[in-house]
């Protein structure tokens, strides 16, 4: 998968995400293709924000936020987007 590029709408998330180990970023491009085409582009950017936040709430962080981008498309495609949030 190609890298995702920085647009307008999701310029906050990239720039919240590259304060961390590349880890994070290669997660987040990793699955949000697959996850904006399960639950589209709104969505999809509600979702990478959680993701942002889950990575600021601590020194390590950013290890629970990479899984949880991981975790996400197999997730969304099981339960749906209005349970995913929930799960989050």
């Amino acid at each position: 998968m190609g890298n995702v590029t920085s647009t307008p709408e999701n310029q906050h998330v990239m720039a919240e995400l590259l304060k961390h180990p590349a880890a994070l970023l290669a997660a987040y491009e990793e699955a949000t293709e697959q996850v904006a085409k399960a639950v589209g582009p709104q969505s999809a950017l509600k979702w990478a924000e959680e993701g942002a936040r889950i990575a600021g709430q601590g020194p390590r962080a950013w290890e629970a936020a990479t899984e949880y981008f991981k975790a996400s498309p197999a997730v969304v495609d099981t339960i749906g987007f209005p349970h995913f949030e929930r799960w989050v």
